[in-house]
């Protein structure tokens, strides 16, 4: 059983593996950035199973109606006329923006709720 005597310089070289216990912090602060970017995610309620588009603005998903946004809104009327937005787009694969999903949101409140 001297074998395990052997072991024990694996054990110093675990005792120079504090850094590595050093690394367990910094997997812990890795655990900091993923809430931080969940706080970041905005969550929205406008998110309807029988909307027929959806947008992706910044990772926020929406999925609305065409027809409400058109009517509503002339920019909508327009993108959705002009065929700006390919059939394939908004309804299996969503429209991507860059755009702040908080004014977005307020948007869509005020065409869906008539703030």
């Amino acid at each position: 059983m001297s074998h395990q005597q052997p072991e024990s310089p694996y054990s110093s070289e675990n005792s120079h593996s504090q850094p590595e216990s050093e690394s367990e912090p910094q997997s812990d602060s890795k655990l900091g950035p993923e809430p931080e970017s969940k706080q970041e995610a905005f969550q929205t309620s406008h998110f309807y199973d029988d909307g027929n588009i959806m947008f992706d603005i910044r990772g926020t998903m929406f999925k609305v109606h065409k027809s409400i946004l058109a009517l509503y809104s002339e920019v909508f009327k327009d993108m959705f006329s002009l065929s700006y937005i390919q059939p394939a787009k908004g309804q299996d694969e969503p429209v991507t923006l860059d755009d702040d999903p908080k004014a977005f949101d307020t948007v869509l409140c005020a065409i869906y709720k008539g703030m």
